[in-house]
């Protein structure tokens, strides 16, 4: 758990490494990072690796798992906010090992959204963009109002489409 603030450039690096050079192993990393941006940034560049390999390694499985959340609050979180984050964090270490790599991703990915949640319920975050509909979307909620004018004939001038311009989030 990072917090940066204050301007600072956010260049936090998380990565998870398993190698593995045996026979009917299982090796498995994983490395979470949360990163919380306390007001404004203006060099956010995050590095997230994970790296599996396997050499001369028959019937083995290698897995890493690196997970970085980075995220933008517009006032500090509270201690009540640091503690819960912190519990998420610590089911990290309850992790067996053992388990199957897609197991282990599940457990991980748990912990992602219970942090996103109790970041999104603290109400510190910033709001989340909602997508621009497309021409088509709106066109398709949209209920055409009864006419009871004749149907207008086809025009030799063809009239301009709407402009679509992509949106990310």
């Amino acid at each position: 758990l990072v917090t940066v603030k204050d301007g600072a450039p956010v260049k936090n690096e998380n990565s998870a490494y398993a190698l593995a050079s045996c026979n009917a192993c299982t090796t498995l990393a994983v490395s979470f990072q949360l990163v919380l941006i306390v007001g404004q940034s203006d060099e956010i560049m995050p590095i997230n690796v994970a790296e599996a390999l396997n050499l001369n390694c028959p019937e083995c499985i290698t897995t890493a798992i690196a997970k970085q959340l980075v995220i933008s609050l517009q006032s500090a979180p509270s201690e009540e906010l640091l503690r819960r984050l912190t519990e998420e964090l610590e089911k990290l270490d309850a992790i067996d090992t053992a388990d199957p790599p897609a197991e282990v991703l599940e457990q991980v990915n748990a912990v992602s959204d219970a942090i996103n949640r109790a970041l999104d319920e603290s109400g510190i975050t910033y709001p989340k963009a909602t997508p621009t509909p497309t021409a088509a979307e709106q066109q398709s909620s949209e209920t055409p109002a009864p006419t009871s004018s004749p149907t207008p004939k086809a025009s030799a001038t063809p009239s301009p489409s709407p402009s679509v311009s992509p949106t990310t989030t």
